[in-house]
C-alpha cells in the first residue's frame, strides 16, 4: 500500500479556485504578490511542513506542486525548508488544469503495483503526527469495500479551526466532516486519478466513506486570504487563545512551534496584519 500526499503551493492552476481571474497571467500576478506569497510561505513553514516532518509513520511521499514561474527566491526557500526531508519532493509545472496538474505531479511517484492511498493538504493547514499511520490502518480496513467501488473515502472529521491572532495562534475544537485536511482516498490500482479529482464536499456522494471522529487530526487555518471564503461567508468559530494544555498539544501532536507563531505575529505590521 502506497501513501501519497500533495500540496499545491501557490500553484497557478487553470481552474480549481473559488476566486476567479480573467486570465492566467492575472492569477499568477495575484498569487505572487509579495504580501500574499510571503504570507503563504509563513503558513507553510509554521503549520504545514512541521506537521509533515513530524509524522510517526514516514513511509509516504509528499509532493509540493509549484508553478514553473514561482519567483526564484520563494523556490529557494522551499528547497531550503525541505532539503532534509527525503520523502518530500518539489515538482514545478506550467499552468495546467488543476486535475491534470495533480496527475502529472504524482505520476513519477505512483507505483501502480500497489493500492494508492492519497491525501491533500493546503499550504496553510496541518495534520496530527499519527495521520499517516492512521490513514494506513483505515485504508487496510477499507480494502474489502473496493470489491464494489474503485475508491473509498477516509475522513478524520475532528480537529481545530485555527487563526493567527495578534498574540499568536487561536483555536477552537471542531467536528466538521469532509474538510480537506485529514481526508484521504483509497484507490484501486487501475484508477488513474488523484484526490483532487473529487471535490471534498461531495465525497459522500461519489464513494463509500469511513469516518473517524477522534482523535483531533487536523488544523484548518482561516484567514482573509482563504480561497474558500472569497465567494462565501467564512464559518464562525469561537476562537480562543491557547491554554497551557492546548498549547502543549499543538507542539507535541502537530509539531507546531507556537512560540515562533507568537513571535511572528508580534513582528507583523501593515498589510499582513489584515490576513487574520
Amino acid at each position: 500500500m502506497q501513501i501519497l500526499g500533495i500540496c499545491r503551493f501557490s500553484y497557478p492552476a487553470i481552474g480549481g479556485f473559488q476566486l476567479e481571474h480573467p486570465t492566467i497571467e492575472d492569477r499568477i500576478e495575484y498569487l505572487y504578490k509579495d504580501e500574499i506569497l510571503g504570507f503563504r510561505m509563513k503558513t507553510f513553514e509554521l503549520l504545514t511542513l512541521p506537521s509533515i516532518a513530524h509524522q510517526s509513520d514516514t513511509d509516504f511521499t509528499f509532493v509540493i506542486l509549484i508553478g514553473d514561474t514561482l519567483p526564484k527566491q520563494a523556490r529557494a526557500r522551499l528547497e531550503e525548508l525541505t532539503c532534509d526531508l527525503a520523502h518530500v519532493h518539489i515538482i514545478a509545472l506550467p499552468s495546467l488544469p488543476h486535475r491534470e496538474a495533480a496527475l502529472k505531479a504524482l505520476a513519477p511517484f505512483r507505483d501502480t503495483t500497489h493500492l494508492s492511498v492519497q491525501f491533500r493538504l493546503d499550504d496553510d493547514d496541518a495534520v496530527g503526527r499519527d495521520f499517516v499511520a492512521a490513514l494506513r490502518t483505515a485504508a487496510q480496513s477499507a480494502e474489502p469495500l473496493l470489491q464494489n467501488s474503485n475508491k473509498v473515502g477516509i475522513d478524520f472529521n475532528q480537529g481545530y479551526a485555527v487563526r493567527f491572532g495578534p498574540d499568536g495562534l487561536e483555536a477552537e475544537l471542531v467536528n466538521r466532516p469532509y474538510l480537506t485536511p485529514a481526508l484521504g482516498i483509497l484507490m484501486r490500482k487501475t484508477l488513474n486519478k488523484t484526490i483532487l479529482h473529487f471535490p471534498h464536499h461531495r465525497f459522500s456522494e461519489l464513494m463509500p466513506t469511513l469516518t473517524f471522529p477522534n482523535p483531533p487530526m487536523y488544523l484548518r487555518c482561516f484567514h482573509a486570504l482563504n480561497d474558500s471564503t472569497q465567494t462565501r461567508i467564512e464559518p464562525r468559530f469561537n476562537y480562543r487563545s491557547l491554554d497551557k494544555d492546548t498549547d502543549l498539544f499543538m507542539r507535541e501532536y502537530f509539531g507546531v512551534d507556537t512560540q515562533k507563531i507568537k513571535a511572528w505575529r508580534a513582528s507583523v505590521s501593515g498589510p499582513d496584519r489584515a490576513t487574520s
